[in-house]
């Protein structure tokens, strides 16, 4: 995860420092909260976030960084960043004419991902069409119950074809993972999309509860 821009114009993503617990470990650019007032890595379960790491802060001596299991830690805490991400992965469970069936997608509303896009990322095996990797398709509609994702695929797609998903601006199903990336989850409303683009291979967020307002 990395800084785009910030809403209110700032062209640097503004930062702070913080305490933190010699030992642990954290990457650059990964989600980070607050435990005990040190800074810890953000989880699943994280409700607030503090900001993005600004460092590295591997937990154990480094004799060409003094910083690297330091009592403070370089954090991206201003009010208004947005952060440029890589698009969520998915498995075709199956594929018709005007839809593919996604099973790993959380129980998300209908249509809850109208509006954005899914991407051709790689083909299976079975796949011996002649549509290339890389083709983007407009999404028009979503069923919660069956999840199926509606798109004029025309018979092009099967099962076991990985697809990149570019959710719609607005969305807001994320979470934080287990190790402070962002993931797909039905019941958070913390982190929203700001931006989507196939073509360019990226997706934009905003945290919408954090100790800074960001």
């Amino acid at each position: 995860m990395e800084f785009a821009y910030n809403f209110f114009g700032s062209a640097q993503p503004g930062m702070g420092e913080y305490p933190i617990n010699p030992g642990t470990a954290v990457a650059r650019g990964q989600m980070l909260a607050l435990s005990g007032g040190n800074v810890v890595p953000a989880g699943a379960a994280t409700a607030k976030f503090l900001g993005v790491a600004a460092e590295d802060h591997p937990g154990a001596a480094d004799t060409f960084n003094p910083r690297a299991d330091g009592g403070s830690i370089r954090v991206y805490n201003a009010a208004g960043n947005v952060w440029r991400v890589k698009p969520f992965t998915l498995t075709a469970d199956a594929a018709a004419a005007d839809s593919v069936t996604l099973g790993e997608l959380p129980a998300y509303s209908n249509d809850a991902l109208a509006g954005g896009y899914l991407k051709l990322a790689a083909k299976a095996a079975s796949n011996t069409g002649d549509l290339p990797v890389g083709t983007v398709w407009r999404i028009s509609a979503y069923s919660a119950s069956s999840q199926t994702v509606s798109i004029p695929c025309g018979n092009a797609l099967c099962a076991g074809d990985t697809l990149e998903l570019y959710p719609p601006v607005g969305f807001d199903g994320f979470a934080c993972d287990a190790d402070g990336s962002i993931a797909l989850d039905a019941m958070r409303k913390y982190i929203q999309c700001v931006g989507s683009n196939p073509h360019a291979g990226a997706c934009w967020f905003k945290v919408v509860q954090s100790y800074c307002a960001m």
